[in-house]
């Protein structure tokens, strides 16, 4: 299996949290550096993207910019079961 195109990507579950949209699209995240702090979460752009914030140590998160995918089979709802 192959991942998206087009630049840096992670799926979702590397970045712990994710939070969706109201149609069901991803809009923030939980960082995954280890360089921020723990819990950091921070918005997407309207690409998917990581957008710019600060971590522990001077300067931008290295992740800035990585496009974040949901992983495959990823169910964003959960079913009822009977």
């Amino acid at each position: 299996m192959t991942g998206p195109v087009g630049g840096p990507w992670i799926y979702a579950s590397a970045c712990a949290v994710a939070v969706m949209d109201g149609a069901g699209n991803l809009s923030q995240v939980g960082c995954p550096s280890r360089f921020c702090h723990p819990g950091t979460m921070v918005p997407l752009d309207e690409h998917g993207r990581i957008t710019r914030h600060n971590g522990l140590v001077p300067g931008d998160c290295p992740f800035i910019g990585y496009r974040v995918v949901m992983d495959p089979g990823a169910v964003s709802t959960p079913r009822r079961q009977r």
